[in-house]
């Protein structure tokens, strides 16, 4: 440490403005002391000399009882990065943090930025779609509100985006996702809570906004990026309305028998020259895109619009799932990504439904792309239409709404838009049910981890971890205790 002699700071000039000169711990070492030169910004006046001699004089009593935090004293200089204080110390501020955002709303400018050029230009990495969404959630952390407390208390809740960032602890920013969930503006429109979907949206952008900032070396950890724990809580309307909801819940082997037939005299009956004979080619893609849909597990649209036939390989009954398809937004906008949405490739195993169907389909190979499944009644300004005026069977809605009208017409009951969806919960159920496969083949086979296979399937399952003695194990719970116990006697 400084000897008693040494100076213990000085007032220094430059360009016209003063500098103060003094002592604190050197970065790299603690128990040394390392000299400091920070910019007051201050005209060279005596009026402001002998103001900087008096803050001088605090400052060298904070550093003897430790008590100096430069976040405090200049949070806009280099020295800030080098703070201890329990805010900065779980920070992790980097050697640019100086001249980093100091808030949430001034993070969001620089993070915005980015986004808006990774939406933009020929290799572009996100949907324009994608970005939208963003720039709403943004839109909304940085607007305040009004909610009523517990006590019936009205309080004033200031934007998420207002906050410091060193204030963004776990605590409270779940303070504030709670408030907002209940924020008087929806209880004024009768409407309910904020869904915890949309919550974890707006999460997610605050999570991917510190994210960047620690590409830009301002800060190399947040305790909001370390914690692990839940900072969104359901409502009860919310956990009631999920329970009961058939999202997940599988076709039965009935109900999906009679979706492909549904389909398949859908192709059958329709008329060879209608529309040009383009509407009978068309179903009969739609027939067969169903057929693998229940047969592979393969995720719809992501995956099954992506196939290529390089993908299939009829010597070994393998297809390889190596993209996915961005299905929002305008076909112009869409974007085929070199992964899944677990990011890992995988190969599934085609039984002998699957190998038909595919070779059905070869007839209709184009020559000049590689697509699987495709749109022959495209619209004229699709610009992925190729010499035979096809465009590749693109977007969730061209599935969507084939899949609504079967399953109206066949009175199943389904969430609206979803019923594409539940083919993969539907062959992932039966294949769990009706296979000697273990968990790990079947999880790696539809693309998940066994644990989420398990949280999203248990559930349906009538076969798979049940056995046929577990109704004797149980009763014989009541057998349990029914011996006289001895007196333990001291």
């Amino acid at each position: 440490m400084a000897t008693k002699s040494r100076k213990r700071g000085s007032i220094g000039k430059s360009r016209g403005q003063f500098i103060l000169r003094f002592w604190w711990r050197d970065p790299h070492d603690p128990y040394s002391d390392y000299r400091w030169s920070v910019s007051t910004h201050q005209a060279a006046t005596e009026e402001n000399r002998v103001a900087l001699e008096q803050r001088l004089e605090h400052i060298n009593a904070q550093i003897r009882a430790g008590a100096f935090f430069p976040c405090q004293e200049f949070p806009d200089s280099k020295i800030a990065a080098y703070c201890q204080c329990s805010s900065c110390a779980a920070l992790q501020p980097l050697s640019r943090s100086h001249s980093g955002p100091k808030t949430l709303g001034e993070l969001f400018i620089h993070f915005g930025k980015h986004e808006h050029s990774r939406s933009l230009g020929e290799h572009k990495i996100i949907e324009p779609s994608t970005w939208d969404t963003k720039k709403k959630g943004i839109n909304a952390l940085s607007k305040g509100f009004t909610w009523v407390d517990e006590n019936g208390v009205l309080c004033q809740v200031a934007s998420l985006s207002d906050y410091q960032i060193r204030e963004l602890a776990p605590d409270s920013v779940k303070e504030w996702l709670s408030a907002f969930q209940n924020r008087r503006e929806l209880t004024e429109r009768e409407k309910s809570p904020a869904t915890t979907k949309y919550l974890n949206n707006l999460l997610s952008i605050v999570r991917q906004a510190l994210r960047y900032g620690q590409l830009k070396r301002w800060w190399r950890a947040h305790p909001l990026l370390e914690y692990q724990g839940a900072l969104i809580e359901k409502t009860k309307a919310e956990r009631h309305r999920q329970k009961n909801q058939t999202l997940s819940k599988p076709f039965s082997a009935v109900e999906r028998d009679r979706i492909i037939d549904w389909f398949r005299k859908q192709w059958e009956q329709c008329p060879l020259a209608y529309y040009n004979g383009k509407e009978k080619v068309r179903l009969l893609f739609l027939y067969h895109y169903v057929i693998v849909g229940f047969n592979t597990g393969l995720r719809s649209p992501s995956e099954m619009t992506a196939l290529e036939w390089s993908d299939i390989d009829f010597s070994t009954k393998r297809l390889t799932v190596r993209k996915s398809r961005e299905a929002s937004g305008a076909v112009k906008d869409q974007l085929i990504r070199d992964y899944t949405k677990t990011i890992k490739h995988r190969e599934v195993p085609m039984n002998d439904a699957v190998v038909a169907s595919f070779r059905a389909l070869e007839e209709f190979r184009q020559s000049d792309a590689d697509w699987v499944f495709w749109n022959p009644r495209a619209g004229l300004k699709n610009p992925l239409l190729n010499e035979r005026k096809w465009a590749p069977l693109t977007g969730e809605k061209r599935i969507r709404y084939a899949f609504e009208a079967c399953l109206d017409a066949l009175q199943i009951k389904s969430p609206a838009n979803q019923g594409q969806y539940r083919m993969r919960h539907t062959f992932a159920t039966l294949a769990l049910d009706h296979t000697d496969m273990s968990d790990e083949k079947v999880a790696a086979i539809i693309g998940d981890s066994v644990e989420t296979m398990r949280t999203h399937y248990q559930g349906h399952c009538l076969n798979r971890w049940r056995h046929e003695d577990d109704i004797e194990q149980l009763n014989a719970l009541n057998r349990v205790g029914r011996q006289k116990l001895e007196v333990v006697r001291g």
